[in-house]
């Protein structure tokens, strides 16, 4: 993903797998199409999402270190990838208001 910071991109298909051997998870990740016809695993980041096959996302960056060939995330917030529950913690990150 050189010289684009962000790229669109359209879910094929949504699942979770392992981590390297000293780490145990089930990391969510997604196969994505991207705009130029190649495919690309990426990571889907720690809150409750509403993805599946067929959604419009955005991808950025360096995804899961310790899973093999996740080489980006996707970004929340933009196109289909939205929250589907109330941050109170961590809203910075997500761009989340403060609750009144």
């Amino acid at each position: 993903m050189a010289h684009k910071p962000q790229r669109k991109a359209v879910i094929t298909k949504v699942y979770s797998t392992n981590p390297k051997k000293p780490n145990s998870a089930n990391r969510k990740v997604c196969k994505v199409k991207l705009n130029n016809n190649n495919f690309m695993l990426c990571a889907i980041k720690g809150v409750p999402h509403n993805l599946k096959k067929f959604s419009k996302v955005w991808v950025q960056g360096i995804g899961f270190r310790d899973t093999p060939l996740i080489r980006s995330k996707l970004i929340v917030g933009k196109e289909a990838f939205q929250l589907s529950v109330q941050m109170s913690k961590r809203r910075s990150l997500y761009g989340v208001k403060r609750p009144s």
